[in-house]
Parts: C-alpha cells; sequence; structure tokens
C-alpha cells in the first residue's frame, strides 16, 4: 500500500512538527508547513493529490478556512480537508472543512482520520523521538515562549487584553502539545480574563520560573 500524503499546515512550529511526527509514526507521508501561502506550491512539487490537508485555522498570513476552500477549488472531494483548532470554530469556517481535529492532538481522534487510509494507533508524537529530538523541541518552546513572554511584558504595560489573549494561547496551546507542566499558565489565563493586571503580572514571574525549570530539566 502506498502511504498517503498528508500535509500539516500550522503558523507555530512546535505543533507542526508534533503533529507531524504523529502523523509519520501512524504510517503517512507528511510535510509540515508553518507558511499557508507555500501551501499549493509544496503540493505541485510533490505531483500528487494529498490525502489529507490538516491546517490550523489562526494563521495570520491566511484564515484556515480561506486556504481550505481554494484547495477544495482545486481537489474537490479527492482530499480531506481537516481543521486544526484549539476552540470552536464559527459556522462559516466549519463549512470549509471536512473534519475538526483537536487541539492539543487528540490520539483518539487522529487514529480514526488515518484509519480511513487502512492506518492504525501509534504511540504520541513526543515518545517516538530520540532525547536528542526532544531535548531540541522542549529548548525551541523554551525560545520562542520566552519572546512571547517578552511581548506579553508589553502588552501587560499597555494593559491590551486583546494581544495578551492571543500570546497566553499561544503559548498554552505549545504546553498542552508537549504535555509540559507550567501551572502557572492556567493562572495567567484567568487572570488575563478577568483582566486584574496585578495578578497578569505576578503569574508572568511564575511562568518565567517555570519554563527556566522546563529547560534546565530537559534531557
Amino acid at each position: 500500500m502506498t502511504e498517503p500524503l498528508c500535509i500539516v499546515v500550522d503558523d507555530n512550529a512546535i505543533n507542526a512538527m508534533l503533529l507531524e511526527q504523529a502523523l509519520l509514526a501512524r504510517g503517512c507521508r507528511t510535510y509540515a508547513l508553518t507558511c499557508p501561502l507555500t501551501v499549493e506550491q509544496v503540493i505541485r512539487d510533490c505531483g500528487e493529490t494529498p490525502a489529507m490537508v490538516v491546517i490550523d485555522q489562526c494563521m495570520p498570513e491566511l484564515p484556515g478556512h480561506l486556504l481550505a476552500r481554494n484547495l477544495r477549488g482545486r481537489f474537490g472531494d479527492q482530499c480531506l480537508m481537516v481543521a486544526w483548532s484549539g476552540s470552536a470554530l464559527p459556522a462559516e469556517a466549519h463549512m470549509a472543512f471536512d473534519e475538526v481535529l483537536e487541539k492539543p492532538i487528540n490520539a483518539a481522534q487522529l487514529d480514526r482520520l488515518v484509519a480511513s487510509f487502512g492506518l492504525g494507533d501509534q504511540p504520541a508524537p513526543m515518545d517516538t523521538l530520540s532525547a536528542a529530538e526532544q531535548a531540541e523541541l522542549l529548548h525551541l518552546f523554551a525560545d520562542t515562549t520566552a519572546e512571547d513572554l517578552r511581548l506579553l511584558a508589553r502588552a501587560i504595560m499597555r494593559k491590551d487584553a486583546g494581544e495578551a489573549r492571543s500570546l497566553h494561547h499561544k503559548m498554552e496551546g505549545c504546553r498542552a502539545m508537549l504535555a509540559l507542566e507550567m501551572p502557572s499558565l492556567s493562572t495567567m489565563g484567568e487572570a488575563i480574563r478577568e483582566q486584574d493586571w496585578s495578578a497578569i503580572g505576578d503569574a508572568y514571574l511564575a511562568v518565567n520560573r517555570e519554563l527556566s525549570q522546563v529547560t534546565r530539566e530537559s534531557p
């Protein structure tokens, strides 16, 4: 049986890498992309119709449902269009997809999706990585989260709740994908929802401490 071609599109490199690993472990040929504007060229270069394209809904260059519509216009129903999202999709966006895969990776949902290609279940993606690969991924998480925290500090100074929510959503999504224990991120999310800027500042310091611990404990 020819391995099905799957494309993963997520502007967050950590999310893209982990889902790519999960699909590779399940027997799919997989390309992970972080820019939605490159997807059609990559597919042309592959010279075949993908069996499945998994698309993050929230990307700055192009919303996921618009990319799905573009690809649907080219491939029709030959390709399974899957939204990958940590929150409920608006009705208009939902209509562009055949399926929805939850963030962080829902192994049962993913197994069900690949079962349509005759493939079976496999371990969680982090469990398939070598110690060196896990360390590389954790350091990538530490670097990107440190940058997000720098941006969050500016948002706190401006009391910009929208920017704070967006940055927290990104950090929490990566943490969940990696199954890391960082309880202060949950505390921060609650403080942002309540726009308690003093509590957000306290949580900010605690998240920095937890991030340092993650780096020290990485293999």
